[in-house]
This record gives structure tokens, C-alpha cells and sequence, in this order.
């Protein structure tokens, strides 16, 4: 889940790849994804292999990955069944991170898990990973915590007019000058719908 989470099209923390990860979890700097927020810089600079430009990068890249998107935050904290589209469809349902920590509160929640049947796309068995993700604790504590360290900005509606208005794309395979999630990126900008498969 930690790896997930500082993945390209999540958090997107360079300097924090797979093996970085697993090295900060084998010495107990890492335990929860807030704990990426609040490393402690001294004790990893005495590893091998961090100097200080290295720790200097890793800092600025984890203090700049504090301000997400609601709907990037969404398909960060890795529910089952809700990739980037699913999550952007969520995003424009709760617009922001106060409604979306409505999912927190029992009761609330029933009420809300009822209302996303209506959105495209969302169905029954990502309701059902919605229902299952926030009715665990310790899933609920962990994004709590998580939310506390964060700048989670409203989700804002991409422009839907441009040069690629009203036109489905689906990205595949590598690109020479750009990440995919890049690519995505500025055909949603010129109003493109984005489609995970064909």
C-alpha cells in the first residue's frame, strides 16, 4: 500500500521508489503513509548512500506531494476497485475532502453509499470496496492520520472544451517525452474523456 501510495500516478514522490520504501519499512521510519510526512531527515542521513542533496530532493519532493488533488488523494489511498476514473467520478461527487470525510461517520456513510449507484461508472462492487475499506478501523484511523499531514485541494472539473472535446481516448504502452499519467493529464485538459480500457 506504502508503495502504492508514492507511485507515479499517485502521490508521485520522487526519490521515494520500491526499494527506498522497503528499506524505510525494515528500519521502522515507515509504518503508515503519514509517516512519509514526517520522516526524520537526521536518522537517514547516517545511511549509506544519503548525502545531502539526496535528502534535500527527497524533502522538497515529499513537501511538494503534501497539496494533492481530491481525486488523485482518492485513488491514492488504494481501494479496491477504484482506479483514476473511478476516482475522478468520486472527486466530483464529494468536490471536497470535508464531505469525503463524511465516509468516516457510520451513519453518514449509509446515506452516502446509497447516492453513488447514480454516478457513471461507480457500481456495485466498488461500493461494496467502498463499504468494506471504511468500515475497517484501522483503514479509517491510517486516512485520518493521513488527511491531518495533507493540503487536499477541491476537486476542480477539468475544461471539457478543446481540441479533443467530446472524444474518447484510451493511452497504451510508453512515451518517449512524457509519463502516461502526463499524457492523460493534457488530453483531459483539452476536454478529452479518458478511458481506462477499450
Amino acid at each position: 500500500k506504502l508503495k502504492h501510495i508514492v507511485s507515479k500516478d499517485a502521490f508521485d514522490i520522487e526519490g521515494l521508489g520500491k526499494k527506498v520504501v522497503d528499506n524505510f519499512w525494515e528500519l521502522r521510519f515507515i509504518r503508515t503513509p503519514a509517516d512519509i510526512f514526517s520522516l526524520d531527515y537526521v536518522k537517514i542521513e547516517k545511511l549509506e548512500g544519503w548525502g545531502k542533496l539526496s535528502i534535500k530532493n527527497l524533502q522538497n519532493a515529499i513537501n511538494k506531494s503534501k497539496s494533492i488533488s481530491l481525486d488523485r488523494f482518492i485513488y491514492s489511498i488504494g481501494i479496491r476497485h477504484i482506479g483514476q476514473e473511478n476516482a475522478k467520478t468520486l472527486a466530483n461527487f464529494f468536490k471536497n475532502s470535508e464531505k469525503f470525510s463524511e465516509l468516516f461517520s457510520v451513519e453518514k456513510r449509509k446515506d452516502i453509499l446509497s447516492n453513488l449507484d447514480d454516478l457513471d461508472g461507480i457500481g456495485d462492487t466498488q461500493i461494496k470496496s467502498i463499504e468494506d475499506f471504511f468500515d475497517n478501523k484501522k483503514n479509517s484511523k491510517i486516512i485520518q492520520s493521513l488527511m491531518i499531514a495533507l493540503n487536499v485541494k477541491d476537486f476542480q472539473k477539468v475544461n471539457k472544451t478543446g481540441k479533443l472535446s467530446n472524444k474518447s481516448i484510451m493511452f497504451t504502452g510508453g512515451f518517449e517525452k512524457m509519463s502516461r499519467s502526463e499524457a492523460k493529464a493534457l488530453a483531459e485538459e483539452n476536454g478529452a474523456k479518458i478511458l481506462g480500457s477499450v
